[in-house]
């Protein structure tokens, strides 16, 4: 994710990693789960690039990043990004990534961007988020398949 350049609605992100962005990577390294970045499976990533090229769909991949919020402020994004450097911010992938390290499971986030993350995100997000869920479900329904 860039702060200058808009995210491409509707198009498919994996994660090559996750990390929250709302706690102390501290405090997850010190204590359990005693990591702070959760690395998504190879195998995983291989099979959803695999689904996306055989459904025509342009996919990318890289690091995801989670917190709390609904974030519709653009200068919250510009620091997000400038600390953190990642492809795309969401809710969940980070605490899915979390779960699955513990529990010794392979996953991978598979997301389909909603909004931009900035002054017009719930805008945008009401807009596409039928798009985007409907997306993402064909891409993971086809994983399960292959």
């Amino acid at each position: 994710m860039n702060k200058t350049r808009r995210q491409a609605i509707d198009k498919i992100k994996q994660s090559t990693e996750t990390v929250p962005h709302d706690i102390d990577p501290h405090f997850l390294n010190d204590y359990a789960p005693f990591c702070s970045v959760f690395k998504a499976d190879s195998k995983l990533i291989s099979r959803a690039e695999s689904v996306c090229k055989d459904k025509n769909i342009n996919c990318f991949k890289g690091k995801i990043i989670s917190g709390d919020v609904f974030l519709t402020d653009s200068a919250a994004k510009a620091k997000l990004v400038e600390t953190h450097s990642p492809y795309a911010v969401d809710m969940e992938s980070a605490a899915i990534g979390q779960v699955c390290f513990r529990a010794g499971v392979p996953y991978v986030s598979v997301r389909c961007i909603s909004d931009n993350a900035d002054d017009e995100g719930a805008m945008s997000f009401e807009e596409f988020e039928k798009k985007a869920a409907k997306r993402v479900a064909d891409v993971v329904l086809a994983m399960t398949e292959k």
